[in-house]
């Protein structure tokens, strides 16, 4: 399912015109314990290793829990986000591409700047929605992995 994608990087067509989601939004561990349900909202929920999941209500379509370090290079002790993470965040957004009762797709990760931020940009760029909160390039390492990926199906770091 993914091979049909366009490349969010540039390269490819847009598909718009099958897409259900309409809103992507980021933000942090503690706006996301304060968002109400949605029956037409799923959630990427990104945390450290040694915490736990972030309290979100219930009521959501579905939540993906990640746990991984707010990191870009490989580090002792450290978590680095990687191909499995990368294809559960696929896999989970596959799943509710076309489902026309799923419209928005939030993700959270401690602060909302840094993960939950690259994850938000590159779905927007596969997707083509705007997001309403500006980005930057600190982990652009997320992106190229899902990106990579999407594209290949395996990527070995």
């Amino acid at each position: 399912m993914r091979s049909r994608n366009p490349c969010p990087l540039g390269h490819g067509s847009s598909m718009k015109e099958i897409l259900m989601f309409k809103t992507i939004e980021f933000m942090s561990r503690s706006n996301i314990h304060y968002l109400p349900a949605q029956s037409n909202s799923i959630i990427i929920s990104i945390a450290n290793p040694n915490m736990e999941n972030a309290n979100i209500a219930e009521g959501f379509k579905d939540i993906l829990f990640l746990n991984f370090d707010n990191v870009d290079r490989l580090m002792s002790g450290c978590i680095r986000f990687g191909t499995s993470h990368a294809n559960s965040i696929l896999e989970f957004i596959d799943k509710y591409e076309n489902d026309d009762t799923v419209d928005t797709i939030f993700i959270n990760c401690i602060q909302g700047e840094s993960r939950s931020a690259a994850v938000a940009h590159y779905l927007s760029l596969l997707y083509d929605i705007a997001l309403k909160q500006k980005t930057d390039d600190k982990l652009f390492w997320i992106y190229e992995v899902l990106e990579t990926t999407r594209e290949t199906g395996k990527l070995d770091f």
